[in-house]
């Protein structure tokens, strides 16, 4: 069926919308009708923070608020707080197992520590720790429970 067939002999979902449509009140758009606001959720745009609201967050960031409140407070996305910290020298990104702590956690599961337990200390995944004391030349023991002899 071609084209022109198709448009000429509409399905019933066609129809029906077709008619529904036709139902719909015409827009009437007016340059003296007055625009209507919209909440932040309906409608998010771009606020330019002032160089002393940026200081003010920053303070605030330092003294223990987190991204989130800070994006709360401003009323800006969380990706515009951290723009302005990273701008300033500051680290956003969050606590990560550091190189120079491998040596510490390697000696800590030597000693009998769990990797679930050196995880737990060092707020990572086990297999984070996992994959690091491999790379560090760590044998891994087996898994389950050792027994006592």
């Amino acid at each position: 069926m071609g084209a022109v067939e198709e448009f000429a002999h509409p399905s019933h979902q066609v129809q029906r919308l077709l008619k529904l449509a036709a139902s719909w009140p015409e827009p009437q758009a007016s340059a003296d009708e007055p625009v209507r606001h919209l909440t932040h959720r309906q409608l998010r745009t771009a606020r330019q923070l002032r160089p002393e609201e940026v200081d003010r967050l920053i303070e605030e960031f330092r003294t223990g608020a987190s991204i989130r409140e800070l994006a709360h407070t401003y009323r800006v996305y969380r990706t515009t707080i951290g723009q302005h910290l990273r701008a300033r020298g500051i680290d956003t990104r969050p606590f990560t197992f550091l190189p120079e702590d491998v040596e510490d956690a390697s000696q800590l599961y030597r000693d009998g520590w769990t990797l679930d337990q050196v995880a737990l200390k060092y707020q990572v995944g086990n297999e984070t720790i996992r994959a690091r004391l491999v790379a560090n030349g760590v044998t891994m023991r087996p898994r389950g429970r050792h027994s006592r002899r």
